[in-house]
Protein backbone atom coordinates (compact mmCIF):
# COMPACT_ATOMS: atom_id res chain seq x y z
CA UNK A 1 0.00 0.00 0.00
CA UNK A 2 1.90 3.58 -0.96
CA UNK A 3 0.75 5.93 1.63
CA UNK A 4 1.38 9.14 0.05
CA UNK A 5 2.03 10.60 -3.12
CA UNK A 6 4.19 13.45 -4.82
CA UNK A 7 7.43 12.13 -5.32
CA UNK A 8 8.40 8.51 -6.18
CA UNK A 9 11.93 7.20 -5.94
CA UNK A 10 12.54 3.68 -6.58
CA UNK A 11 15.82 1.26 -5.73
CA UNK A 12 14.96 -1.80 -7.17
CA UNK A 13 13.02 -4.40 -8.57
CA UNK A 14 12.35 -7.75 -7.73
CA UNK A 15 12.50 -10.26 -10.66
CA UNK A 16 8.94 -10.50 -12.07
CA UNK A 17 7.46 -8.25 -9.97
CA UNK A 18 6.52 -4.25 -9.27
CA UNK A 19 8.94 -1.43 -7.83
CA UNK A 20 8.77 -0.41 -4.08
CA UNK A 21 7.86 3.26 -3.64
CA UNK A 22 7.88 5.67 -1.54
CA UNK A 23 5.87 8.88 -1.87
CA UNK A 24 5.90 11.71 0.93
CA UNK A 25 3.70 13.98 2.05
CA UNK A 26 0.15 13.47 0.49
CA UNK A 27 -1.90 11.44 2.30
CA UNK A 28 -4.16 8.28 0.07
CA UNK A 29 -7.97 8.91 0.15
CA UNK A 30 -8.38 5.06 -0.24
CA UNK A 31 -6.82 2.01 -1.14
CA UNK A 32 -6.22 1.14 -4.67
CA UNK A 33 -5.09 -1.51 -7.04
CA UNK A 34 -1.28 -2.60 -6.77
CA UNK A 35 0.23 -0.27 -8.98
CA UNK A 36 -2.02 2.91 -8.36
CA UNK A 37 -1.99 6.13 -6.87
CA UNK A 38 -5.48 7.08 -5.70
CA UNK A 39 -4.94 11.21 -4.40
CA UNK A 40 -7.31 14.07 -3.91
CA UNK A 41 -6.92 16.87 -6.98
CA UNK A 42 -6.56 19.47 -4.99
CA UNK A 43 -2.86 19.30 -5.38
CA UNK A 44 -3.03 20.96 -8.70
CA UNK A 45 0.74 19.95 -9.43
CA UNK A 46 2.19 16.28 -9.31
CA UNK A 47 5.97 15.69 -9.94
CA UNK A 48 6.80 11.70 -10.25
CA UNK A 49 10.21 10.50 -10.48
CA UNK A 50 11.44 7.41 -10.65
CA UNK A 51 14.70 6.26 -10.32
CA UNK A 52 15.53 2.13 -11.46
CA UNK A 53 18.54 0.92 -10.22
CA UNK A 54 20.91 -2.51 -10.39
CA UNK A 55 24.08 -3.50 -8.99
CA UNK A 56 25.57 -2.02 -11.94
CA UNK A 57 24.28 1.38 -11.60
CA UNK A 58 21.36 3.12 -12.26
CA UNK A 59 19.37 1.74 -14.96
CA UNK A 60 16.36 4.38 -15.63
CA UNK A 61 15.49 7.45 -14.34
CA UNK A 62 12.50 9.39 -15.51
CA UNK A 63 10.73 12.34 -14.39
CA UNK A 64 7.27 13.39 -14.98
CA UNK A 65 5.33 16.57 -13.91
CA UNK A 66 1.46 16.69 -14.02
CA UNK A 67 -0.85 20.21 -14.28
CA UNK A 68 -4.21 19.70 -13.03
CA UNK A 69 -7.30 21.65 -12.88
CA UNK A 70 -10.39 20.20 -12.64
CA UNK A 71 -13.14 19.55 -9.87
CA UNK A 72 -12.65 15.70 -10.34
CA UNK A 73 -11.63 14.10 -6.69
CA UNK A 74 -9.22 11.88 -7.99
CA UNK A 75 -6.85 10.70 -10.08
CA UNK A 76 -5.34 7.83 -11.31
CA UNK A 77 -1.75 7.14 -12.14
CA UNK A 78 -0.94 3.84 -13.08
CA UNK A 79 3.00 3.49 -12.09
CA UNK A 80 4.12 0.58 -13.83
CA UNK A 81 2.88 -2.30 -15.48
CA UNK A 82 4.44 -5.41 -15.83
CA UNK A 83 8.26 -6.65 -16.22
CA UNK A 84 9.21 -8.37 -19.21
CA UNK A 85 12.06 -8.06 -21.52
CA UNK A 86 11.85 -4.56 -21.47
CA UNK A 87 10.78 -2.24 -18.82
CA UNK A 88 7.43 -0.39 -19.34
CA UNK A 89 6.28 3.15 -18.05
CA UNK A 90 2.81 3.65 -18.60
CA UNK A 91 1.05 6.22 -16.82
CA UNK A 92 -2.45 6.98 -17.39
CA UNK A 93 -5.64 8.49 -16.41
CA UNK A 94 -8.47 5.49 -15.09
CA UNK A 95 -11.51 5.81 -17.50
CA UNK A 96 -13.98 7.03 -14.91
CA UNK A 97 -11.95 9.53 -13.38
CA UNK A 98 -11.04 11.06 -17.21
CA UNK A 99 -14.76 11.17 -17.38
CA UNK A 100 -15.56 13.02 -14.24
CA UNK A 101 -13.04 15.17 -15.12
CA UNK A 102 -14.26 15.91 -18.78
CA UNK A 103 -17.39 16.32 -17.24
CA UNK A 104 -16.47 19.07 -14.47
CA UNK A 105 -14.39 20.77 -17.19
CA UNK A 106 -16.69 21.11 -20.29
CA UNK A 107 -16.31 22.78 -23.31
CA UNK A 108 -16.82 26.48 -24.14
CA UNK A 109 -16.50 28.19 -27.72
CA UNK A 110 -15.89 32.02 -27.97
CA UNK A 111 -15.73 34.56 -30.92
CA UNK A 112 -12.38 34.79 -32.84
CA UNK A 113 -13.15 37.57 -35.26
CA UNK A 114 -11.73 35.78 -38.47
CA UNK A 115 -13.55 36.50 -41.27
CA UNK A 116 -13.04 33.30 -43.04
CA UNK A 117 -12.71 29.57 -42.08
CA UNK A 118 -10.34 28.56 -39.15
CA UNK A 119 -7.68 26.32 -39.89
CA UNK A 120 -5.64 25.49 -36.91
CA UNK A 121 -5.65 26.17 -33.49
CA UNK A 122 -2.81 25.64 -30.78
CA UNK A 123 -2.01 26.24 -27.15
CA UNK A 124 1.66 27.56 -25.94
CA UNK A 125 3.40 25.22 -23.51
CA UNK A 126 1.87 26.61 -20.96
CA UNK A 127 -1.66 26.26 -22.02
CA UNK A 128 -2.61 30.41 -21.79
CA UNK A 129 -2.34 31.26 -24.86
CA UNK A 130 -3.66 30.20 -27.94
CA UNK A 131 -2.92 31.01 -31.66
CA UNK A 132 -5.51 30.65 -34.07
CA UNK A 133 -4.96 30.98 -38.29
CA UNK A 134 -7.54 31.48 -41.35
CA UNK A 135 -8.08 31.44 -44.72
CA UNK A 136 -8.37 35.86 -43.98
CA UNK A 137 -4.66 35.45 -44.24
CA UNK A 138 -3.96 36.47 -40.46
CA UNK A 139 -3.02 34.74 -37.00
CA UNK A 140 -4.82 35.99 -34.10
CA UNK A 141 -3.46 35.35 -30.42
CA UNK A 142 -5.18 35.19 -27.12
CA UNK A 143 -4.33 34.99 -23.21
CA UNK A 144 -6.08 32.34 -21.90
CA UNK A 145 -7.46 31.94 -17.85
CA UNK A 146 -9.86 29.95 -17.32
CA UNK A 147 -12.80 30.30 -19.51
CA UNK A 148 -12.00 33.93 -20.69
CA UNK A 149 -10.58 34.88 -23.81
CA UNK A 150 -8.75 38.06 -24.77
CA UNK A 151 -7.78 39.03 -27.83
CA UNK A 152 -3.85 40.44 -27.83
CA UNK A 153 -2.62 40.56 -30.91
CA UNK A 154 -3.11 39.99 -34.75
CA UNK A 155 -0.24 38.73 -36.93
CA UNK A 156 -0.47 39.56 -41.11
CA UNK A 157 2.12 38.94 -43.58
CA UNK A 158 0.84 35.91 -45.65
CA UNK A 159 0.07 36.34 -48.88
CA UNK A 160 -2.72 33.18 -48.73
CA UNK A 161 -4.60 31.39 -46.40
CA UNK A 162 -2.77 30.11 -43.46
CA UNK A 163 -2.86 26.76 -42.80
CA UNK A 164 -0.95 26.21 -39.15
CA UNK A 165 0.56 27.40 -36.43
CA UNK A 166 3.00 26.04 -34.04
CA UNK A 167 4.64 27.10 -30.55
CA UNK A 168 8.44 26.57 -30.22
CA UNK A 169 9.22 25.23 -26.36
CA UNK A 170 9.34 28.59 -24.20
CA UNK A 171 13.05 27.84 -22.92
CA UNK A 172 13.41 29.90 -26.57
CA UNK A 173 11.67 32.65 -25.67
CA UNK A 174 7.87 32.94 -27.13
CA UNK A 175 8.16 32.61 -30.75
CA UNK A 176 5.04 31.07 -33.30
CA UNK A 177 5.76 29.43 -36.70
CA UNK A 178 3.21 29.75 -39.42
CA UNK A 179 2.71 28.18 -43.00
CA UNK A 180 0.77 29.62 -45.95
CA UNK A 181 -0.81 28.77 -49.32
CA UNK A 182 1.87 31.34 -50.44
CA UNK A 183 4.83 29.02 -50.13
CA UNK A 184 5.97 30.43 -47.07
CA UNK A 185 7.07 30.49 -43.55
CA UNK A 186 7.17 32.60 -41.04
CA UNK A 187 8.78 32.88 -37.67
CA UNK A 188 7.56 34.99 -35.21
CA UNK A 189 8.91 36.35 -31.63
CA UNK A 190 7.16 38.18 -29.38
CA UNK A 191 9.62 41.12 -28.92
CA UNK A 192 7.94 43.27 -25.65
CA UNK A 193 4.79 42.65 -23.99
CA UNK A 194 1.92 41.77 -26.94
CA UNK A 195 4.39 42.96 -29.40
CA UNK A 196 5.40 40.89 -32.13
CA UNK A 197 7.87 40.86 -35.27
CA UNK A 198 8.78 38.45 -37.72
CA UNK A 199 12.40 37.15 -37.50
CA UNK A 200 12.27 34.75 -40.48
CA UNK A 201 11.08 34.19 -43.89
CA UNK A 202 12.07 31.36 -45.67
CA UNK A 203 13.37 32.24 -49.07
CA UNK A 204 11.07 31.96 -52.29
CA UNK A 205 13.18 29.05 -53.40
CA UNK A 206 13.02 26.98 -50.88
CA UNK A 207 9.29 25.80 -51.98
CA UNK A 208 7.20 26.07 -54.93
CA UNK A 209 3.87 24.96 -53.88
CA UNK A 210 1.82 25.63 -50.53
CA UNK A 211 3.32 24.34 -46.99
CA UNK A 212 0.62 22.73 -45.56
CA UNK A 213 2.21 21.87 -42.46
CA UNK A 214 5.31 22.66 -40.07
CA UNK A 215 5.94 21.01 -36.52
CA UNK A 216 8.98 22.10 -33.82
CA UNK A 217 11.17 19.37 -32.95
CA UNK A 218 11.86 18.25 -29.56
CA UNK A 219 13.10 21.29 -27.52
CA UNK A 220 16.21 19.03 -26.07
CA UNK A 221 17.63 18.97 -30.27
CA UNK A 222 18.11 22.25 -30.57
CA UNK A 223 15.53 25.03 -32.58
CA UNK A 224 14.40 22.97 -35.01
CA UNK A 225 11.38 23.18 -37.53
CA UNK A 226 10.32 20.49 -40.09
CA UNK A 227 8.20 21.82 -42.83
CA UNK A 228 5.62 19.71 -45.10
CA UNK A 229 4.80 21.23 -48.97
CA UNK A 230 2.39 20.09 -51.97
CA UNK A 231 5.69 20.23 -53.83
CA UNK A 232 6.37 16.87 -52.73
CA UNK A 233 9.23 17.44 -50.32
CA UNK A 234 10.06 18.08 -46.31
CA UNK A 235 12.47 20.49 -45.48
CA UNK A 236 14.26 21.03 -42.30
CA UNK A 237 15.40 24.86 -40.74
CA UNK A 238 17.43 25.04 -37.59
CA UNK A 239 18.88 28.22 -36.06
CA UNK A 240 22.59 28.15 -35.78
CA UNK A 241 23.35 30.85 -32.72
CA UNK A 242 26.66 30.80 -33.87
CA UNK A 243 26.21 33.07 -36.73
CA UNK A 244 22.34 33.90 -35.74
CA UNK A 245 20.82 32.37 -38.90
CA UNK A 246 18.49 29.50 -40.05
CA UNK A 247 20.14 26.58 -42.34
CA UNK A 248 17.63 24.91 -44.30
CA UNK A 249 18.02 21.11 -45.69
CA UNK A 250 15.68 19.27 -47.54
CA UNK A 251 15.07 15.84 -47.29
CA UNK A 252 16.18 13.31 -50.20
CA UNK A 253 12.97 11.88 -52.23
CA UNK A 254 9.24 13.27 -52.83
CA UNK A 255 5.99 12.41 -51.71
CA UNK A 256 3.94 11.73 -55.23
CA UNK A 257 0.98 13.67 -54.24
CA UNK A 258 2.68 16.31 -51.54
CA UNK A 259 3.62 15.89 -48.01
CA UNK A 260 0.10 17.04 -45.14
CA UNK A 261 1.65 16.44 -42.45
CA UNK A 262 5.24 16.64 -40.54
CA UNK A 263 5.57 15.26 -36.88
CA UNK A 264 8.91 14.76 -34.59
CA UNK A 265 9.35 11.71 -32.59
CA UNK A 266 9.97 12.19 -28.76
CA UNK A 267 13.95 13.41 -28.15
CA UNK A 268 14.15 9.86 -27.12
CA UNK A 269 15.17 8.05 -29.19
CA UNK A 270 16.63 11.26 -31.12
CA UNK A 271 16.31 11.67 -34.52
CA UNK A 272 13.22 10.85 -36.02
CA UNK A 273 10.69 12.28 -38.42
CA UNK A 274 7.44 11.19 -39.90
CA UNK A 275 5.64 12.84 -42.97
CA UNK A 276 2.72 12.26 -44.38
CA UNK A 277 1.68 10.61 -47.53
CA UNK A 278 -0.57 7.94 -49.25
CA UNK A 279 -1.18 4.74 -48.69
CA UNK A 280 0.69 5.29 -45.22
CA UNK A 281 3.44 7.55 -43.11
CA UNK A 282 6.97 7.55 -44.06
CA UNK A 283 9.57 7.95 -41.42
CA UNK A 284 12.84 9.44 -41.81
CA UNK A 285 16.31 8.83 -39.58
CA UNK A 286 19.00 11.24 -39.31
CA UNK A 287 22.13 9.51 -39.34
CA UNK A 288 25.33 11.48 -38.71
CA UNK A 289 23.63 14.51 -39.78
CA UNK A 290 21.87 12.85 -43.10
CA UNK A 291 18.65 12.22 -43.58
CA UNK A 292 17.30 9.20 -44.73
CA UNK A 293 14.09 7.03 -45.24
CA UNK A 294 13.83 4.41 -42.76
CA UNK A 295 10.25 3.28 -43.62
CA UNK A 296 7.20 3.65 -45.36
CA UNK A 297 4.05 2.32 -43.22
CA UNK A 298 1.78 0.78 -45.37
CA UNK A 299 -2.23 0.84 -44.70
CA UNK A 300 -4.16 3.91 -45.51
CA UNK A 301 -6.40 3.44 -49.22
CA UNK A 302 -6.47 6.78 -49.58
CA UNK A 303 -3.64 9.85 -49.05
CA UNK A 304 -3.21 10.67 -45.15
CA UNK A 305 -4.64 13.91 -43.93
CA UNK A 306 -2.39 13.90 -40.44
CA UNK A 307 -0.03 12.34 -38.54
CA UNK A 308 1.21 12.41 -34.87
CA UNK A 309 4.32 10.84 -32.63
CA UNK A 310 3.09 9.91 -29.58
CA UNK A 311 4.96 11.64 -26.75
CA UNK A 312 6.86 8.22 -24.51
CA UNK A 313 8.16 9.95 -21.42
CA UNK A 314 11.48 8.97 -22.19
CA UNK A 315 10.89 5.72 -22.84
CA UNK A 316 12.71 3.66 -25.97
CA UNK A 317 9.14 3.44 -27.49
CA UNK A 318 7.61 4.49 -31.02
CA UNK A 319 4.29 5.03 -31.31
CA UNK A 320 2.51 7.30 -34.26
CA UNK A 321 -1.06 7.68 -35.19
CA UNK A 322 -2.15 8.47 -38.77
CA UNK A 323 -5.55 9.88 -40.29
CA UNK A 324 -6.45 9.32 -43.43
CA UNK A 325 -8.96 10.29 -46.10
CA UNK A 326 -10.16 6.87 -45.78
CA UNK A 327 -12.09 7.36 -42.61
CA UNK A 328 -9.64 5.08 -40.95
CA UNK A 329 -7.32 5.73 -38.39
CA UNK A 330 -4.28 3.64 -37.28
CA UNK A 331 -1.82 3.09 -34.66
CA UNK A 332 1.70 2.54 -35.38
CA UNK A 333 4.07 0.93 -32.96
CA UNK A 334 7.89 0.29 -33.43
CA UNK A 335 9.24 -3.60 -33.35
CA UNK A 336 12.34 -4.04 -31.21
CA UNK A 337 13.41 -6.61 -34.18
CA UNK A 338 12.34 -3.98 -36.60
CA UNK A 339 9.72 -3.00 -39.01
CA UNK A 340 6.07 -1.35 -37.29
CA UNK A 341 3.14 -2.99 -36.26
CA UNK A 342 -0.36 -1.45 -37.15
CA UNK A 343 -3.66 -1.66 -35.22
CA UNK A 344 -7.00 -0.11 -36.59
CA UNK A 345 -8.41 2.51 -33.87
CA UNK A 346 -11.35 3.07 -35.42
CA UNK A 347 -13.11 2.93 -39.25
CA UNK A 348 -14.92 6.35 -39.14
CA UNK A 349 -16.48 6.32 -42.45
CA UNK A 350 -15.85 10.00 -43.01
CA UNK A 351 -12.77 11.19 -43.89
CA UNK A 352 -10.82 12.00 -40.49
CA UNK A 353 -8.56 15.42 -40.51
CA UNK A 354 -6.68 15.50 -37.72
CA UNK A 355 -5.13 13.25 -34.66
CA UNK A 356 -3.71 14.49 -31.76
CA UNK A 357 -1.87 13.06 -28.49
CA UNK A 358 -2.11 13.88 -24.59
CA UNK A 359 0.67 14.66 -22.56
CA UNK A 360 1.42 11.34 -21.33
CA UNK A 361 1.20 9.73 -25.24
CA UNK A 362 -1.93 6.80 -24.01
CA UNK A 363 -5.20 8.98 -25.07
CA UNK A 364 -5.66 9.89 -28.79
CA UNK A 365 -8.22 12.56 -30.13
CA UNK A 366 -9.50 12.45 -33.68
CA UNK A 367 -11.44 14.67 -35.47
CA UNK A 368 -13.72 13.66 -38.50
CA UNK A 369 -15.86 14.61 -40.87
CA UNK A 370 -18.68 14.46 -39.27
CA UNK A 371 -17.82 17.81 -37.09
CA UNK A 372 -16.84 15.25 -34.36
CA UNK A 373 -14.21 15.20 -31.45
CA UNK A 374 -13.44 11.97 -30.37
CA UNK A 375 -11.13 10.40 -27.53
CA UNK A 376 -9.38 6.91 -28.17
CA UNK A 377 -7.47 4.39 -25.02
CA UNK A 378 -5.50 1.37 -25.91
CA UNK A 379 -6.48 -1.00 -23.25
CA UNK A 380 -4.02 -3.67 -21.77
CA UNK A 381 -5.38 -6.09 -24.49
CA UNK A 382 -4.06 -3.87 -27.20
CA UNK A 383 -7.95 -3.01 -28.14
CA UNK A 384 -9.09 1.12 -28.81
CA UNK A 385 -11.64 1.68 -27.35
CA UNK A 386 -13.69 5.02 -27.39
CA UNK A 387 -13.88 7.28 -24.12
CA UNK A 388 -17.30 8.28 -23.35
CA UNK A 389 -18.05 11.31 -21.67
Amino acid sequence: RIRSHAHVETRGVPPGGSPRGVLPRVPLVETVAPGSVCVPLRVLQVRVGFRLETGAGVLLEVRVGFRLETNSRQLHCALFHGLSSALRLIPYLSLADFNMASAAVGASTFECGHSDMVHDAQFDYYGRRLATCSSDRTIKVFDVSGSQQTHIADLKGHDGPVWQVCWAHPKYGSLLASCSFDHRVIIWKEMQDCQWQQVYITPGSLHTASINSISWAPHDLGLILAVGSSDGSVSVLEYSSANSNWDTVKLPGTHAIGVTAVSWAPAVPAGALVSAQAPGPMVWKCIDNMWQEEESLQGHTDWVRDVAWAPNLGLPKSTLASAGQDGQVYAWTEKATGGWDKKLVHDFKVPCWRVSWSTTGNILAVSDGNNAVTLWKETLDGVWQQINH
